[in-house]
């Protein structure tokens, strides 16, 4: 019983961010909100960001490249395909693929 109480107070808990997420997108940006709102812009957002960052690591920590003469067409080119290929490709690919191979409601809901 009481692990039972602990889950229905965690439900609640959870309800009640919810809840306060959405309060704070009426107070001002919210990223739960931008996210909820446009899950593909925010995935190529957060593609390109990781792409363009991983290469920036690549060339100053790995080549030890001064950041002075970091390559930006490079960096641009790692951006832009991170932004399409892992960002807009595989979002489409896995969540509208997948959505319609496999009852993805069904397993969300366990």
């Amino acid at each position: 019983k009481a692990t039972a109480d602990a889950s229905t107070t965690t439900t609640k808990d959870e309800a009640a961010a919810l809840v306060r997420d959405d309060d704070a997108a009426e107070d001002g940006f919210s990223y739960v909100q931008f996210a909820k709102s446009y899950p593909f812009a925010n995935n190529l957002l957060i593609a390109a960001t990781k792409t363009a960052a991983a290469d920036l690591l690549a060339q100053t920590v790995i080549a030890q490249t001064p950041i002075t003469e970091i390559d930006l067409q490079r960096s641009f080119l790692f951006c832009v395909f991170g932004a399409l290929y892992l960002g807009a490709f595989q979002y489409l690919y896995q969540v509208q693929v997948f959505k319609k191979l496999f009852d993805v409601d069904k397993f969300t809901q366990q």
